[in-house]
């Protein structure tokens, strides 16, 4: 009986505690399934109890003198675990919400930056086309509001190479803009920008050839500028540095075309820096490398519109470097077959500006080397039809300064073939346009160098038109400020051969007002310099036939002073050098 009530009042103890496990106080995870097991083992030693067993049964009764001896211990074990369980997963879910915000976020900035670079793209395409319009002051706009998008990019943003690679393209086309409004401290600025976001690029991978020839395109701009102003020296070395980067990165890549048509642009322009240094022979050597490349990248190299403009360039240049070693019939001869390249690609597109640009230049070599024949009458018909183009233009695009100089050019080469004429109150007319739209250029920007030497030239030919109407005073004040700007150049570049040969005309006709006066002695200083200048430039390139020209005329100048001055023995020395060098000529 006891035994019974024994029995009894274990299966009520452990009714009791299979209750308090299963009570809902105890909260733990639903995907625990600990608890389920041990109520399972309670409902299996109750039924066990309830079915009368005893003690034998040593696993059942050892887990029930567990729970009854340490259930309190084990209850509260179990709760610091399940508190530490879900503190772990709290803080678990916590990290996975925090790294999720992190990626939303992230992905948010992506995809802002992703639409900030495509304003900047749609921005770079509507300057584009308002330039392909010459609305240039529009497409200036539009580059710069893409500039200032990527310049916050670059700056809020991880360094992005596409957008690195952007900025270049752009700065270069707003450096060219500032090109064509003849701002050329300001282009300098955005090609020297352009230069250094491509070094970038490039030091970090040297072998992407794009941003390899971002980097060449930008020495070759820096060297344009340099150009325009007149310094000849400084555009030589930036023409070099392109030259070099492209032999090294055409190793192992001949075949490239586009390399190669970069190669020929760059030889063109280092001809160019050449011929105003007065080194026609060095200027062919470059101007033929070219015609190799340009020949060589299709076995029709009029084919493709990029290769045909490269060949009528390189023609061109070829003809300058003839007319100015006074080769006059095969100057004709290559400025005939490029103008006429010239003029079939303006015939297929007739409203594009640059093909109308080269026809210009071209139309003016012509008039330039008929001038030097003699060919008036066909001069002055070629300075018309460029006068035509260029009026045009300007009419397009007042803005642009570079096509104003050329109108200011054919003005006075209209001018002179017009005196030569007799006619000089046309030319008279021509020749005050000119000169008043250049003092009008120098004012604008006093530091550009090409302006001021176009600004001498003018006022050489007014100076030469008063000193025709009898009216010494004037002209000796024109020839005076001439004089004055060109020694200001030849400070400032001594190795510009071009501004050396412009300073020896200003002295001459210095001189030769002096002479008319009777003042002997400082005509002789003013002629003794000049002689020196053309000496030594002669010196510097034998092949040159204007440079000899010039000598023979400042030999005979001097030779005529030594016969006023009863120097009769010096005046015949002069006299046979200068017939010795014309003899060389013929």
């Amino acid at each position: 009986m006891s035994k019974i009530l024994d029995l009894q009042k274990r299966r009520d103890s452990l009714i009791q505690l299979k209750d308090h496990f299963g009570n809902e106080s105890i909260q733990l995870e639903n995907n625990w399934n600990g608890r389920n097991l041990l109520l399972t083992h309670l409902q299996d030693y109750v039924d066990r109890v309830q079915k009368g067993a005893d003690r034998a049964d040593e696993a059942s009764w050892r887990f029930m003198t567990f729970i009854l001896t340490g259930g309190t211990l084990f209850v509260a074990m179990l709760g610091v675990w399940t508190w530490s369980k879900k503190r772990d997963f709290d803080k678990e879910c916590q990290k996975n919400i925090n790294d999720f915000q992190n990626q939303a976020r992230k992905q948010s900035e992506v995809l802002q930056r992703a639409e900030a670079f495509s304003k900047c793209i749609a921005m770079h395409l509507d300057g584009d086309m308002f330039r392909l319009r010459n609305v240039c002051d529009r497409a200036q706009e539009k580059y710069r509001k893409a500039l200032e998008l990527l310049k916050q990019l670059l700056k809020e943003g991880e360094i992005n190479d596409q957008y690195i690679h952007e900025q270049t393209i752009i700065l270069n086309k707003l450096g060219d803009i500032s090109m064509g409004y003849g701002l050329f401290k300001e282009a300098s600025g955005y090609y020297q920008r352009s230069r250094e976001a491509a070094q970038a690029l490039v030091c970090k991978d040297s072998n992407n050839v794009e941003w390899q020839r971002d980097l060449i395109l930008a020495y070759r701009k820096i060297g344009d500028v340099a150009f325009q102003q007149g310094i000849f020296g400084e555009a030589e070395g930036w023409y070099k540095e392109s030259i070099s980067t492209l032999h090294s990165l055409m190793e192992g890549r001949k075949n490239n075309t586009q390399l190669q048509h970069d190669l020929s642009t760059a030889l063109r322009c280092l001809g160019d820096v050449k011929i105003k240094q007065g080194l026609l022979e060095n200027a062919m050597e470059q101007y033929q490398e070219a015609d190799k490349i340009v020949e060589n990248l299709s076995s029709n190299p009029y084919k493709h519109i990029k290769h045909r403009r490269d060949k009528l360039l390189t023609l061109k240049g070829i003809s300058v470097i003839l007319k100015t070693q006074g080769k006059l019939e095969e100057a004709v001869k290559y400025g005939n077959m490029s103008m006429r390249i010239a003029e079939q690609l303006l015939g297929e597109d007739s409203e594009n500006t640059e093909r109308r640009v080269d026809l210009g230049e071209i139309l003016f070599l012509m008039g330039k080397i008929h001038e030097l024949q003699g060919n008036i009458k066909n001069s002055v018909t070629f300075y018309n039809k460029y006068k035509e183009i260029v009026g045009r233009l300007v009419t397009i695009d007042g803005y642009n300064v570079k096509w104003t100089q050329e109108l200011n050019e054919a003005n006075t080469c209209l001018g002179d073939v017009l005196s030569i004429q007799g006619n000089l109150q046309e030319a008279e007319v021509l020749y005050q346009k000119s000169l008043e739209d250049r003092r009008e250029l120098v004012t604008r920007d006093g530091s550009n160098a090409g302006w001021k030497r176009d600004l001498t030239v003018s006022l050489d030919r007014m100076g030469d038109l008063r000193m025709s109407q009898g009216k010494e005073g004037e002209a000796e004040e024109l020839y005076r400020e001439g004089l004055g700007i060109m020694r200001e150049l030849v400070t400032r570049d001594g190795s510009n051969a071009g501004w050396k040969r412009d300073l020896t005309v200003s002295l001459d006709r210095m001189g030769d007002l002096r002479l008319s006066e009777g003042r002997k002695a400082e005509a002789e200083e003013y002629f003794r310099e000049s002689l020196c200048i053309m000496r030594e430039l002669v010196e510097r390139d034998g092949s040159n036939a204007g440079w000899k020209k010039d000598l023979i005329i400042s030999l005979q100048r001097m030779a005529n002073l030594r016969m006023l001055q009863g120097q009769e023995e010096e005046a015949e020395k002069l006299y046979k050098e200068a017939r010795d060098i014309r003899h060389e000529l013929e």
